[in-house]
């Protein structure tokens, strides 16, 4: 299990030296906060796959989660195709934000099962 400085230090790290990680799994890290979410997802524009299941996301990190996304200051580089964010906390409120980066998006694959939504 990762804690926030951790996962900050990876992921500062991974930015510096290589910018082109394609696929992340940080599923089983319920300790992480909303303010490590919000440090890391910029730098995870070109990711094509990105697990983040029981991690108790809530509406406040998926909201981080997705604007960082859809606020890429490259769309080209936006090449996300699979996201699963399954068994979190995340609720109706939250549908929107992801049905407009579903709109917007390439991706392909979106796992949501066994969260509040619906």
């Amino acid at each position: 299990m990762l804690t926030d400085s951790m996962a900050e230090i990876l992921f500062l790290k991974q930015h510096q030296y290589n910018s082109d990680l394609n696929e992340l799994n940080l599923s089983q890290n319920p300790t992480l906060t909303t303010t490590t979410y919000k440090t890391i997802f910029p730098s995870l524009q070109k990711l094509k796959i990105l697990c983040l299941d029981n991690n108790n996301i809530g509406d406040t990190a998926c909201h981080s989660l997705l604007k960082s996304f859809a606020e890429s200051p490259n769309k080209k580089d936006f090449s996300l195709r699979n996201l699963s964010i399954a068994n979190n906390r995340i609720s109706d409120q939250s549908s929107g934000f992801i049905a407009t980066l579903v709109m917007k998006s390439k991706l392909e694959v979106l796992l949501l099962h066994r969260n509040k939504i619906g």
